[in-house]
């Protein structure tokens, strides 16, 4: 886990970043860190134990990864917390997965390579999403 801080990290929503390829949390992290705070986990156990100590907002979570895959994780994810916002990334996805991600509650499927719009427009898309539902004291 490599947590990161901005000038405004008091306020800025906290996202975690699930993925198992070290370049690929640094990009998202790249794209994010101004905006959001940032924490992450090369994997579900960790994950799991971060979103329990850290109460992210969001969670980006890589369905493709060893020892647990993001579909098992989404689905741990969801036994602790079922409003949680997880937007799941694929780097080879299929028709069937996305049905299954999004079955499962995932808030939001993209495909990698996703562009940095494409990112930054999901996790604001399923924050406000988060914030309207539970109102504007959850974040």
């Amino acid at each position: 886990m490599i947590p990161q801080t901005t000038p405004s990290s008091s306020v800025a929503p906290c996202l975690l970043i699930v993925d198992d390829d070290d370049s690929v949390r640094e990009v998202f992290r790249w794209i994010l860190q101004s905006q959001y705070r940032i924490i992450e986990a090369s994997g579900v156990d960790e994950a799991l134990s971060l979103i329990d100590r850290e109460c992210p907002d969001l969670v980006t979570l890589d369905i493709h990864m060893p020892e647990k895959n993001g579909l098992e994780g989404l689905r741990l994810i969801r036994e602790r917390n079922e409003n949680l916002p997880v937007v799941m990334i694929a780097a080879f996805g299929s028709i069937d997965t996305a049905c299954e991600a999004l079955r499962l509650g995932a808030s939001d499927y993209l495909e990698k390579p996703c562009g940095p719009n494409q990112l930054l427009t999901s996790i604001r898309k399923n924050l406000e999403k988060s914030r309207h539902y539970h109102g504007p004291s959850a974040l």
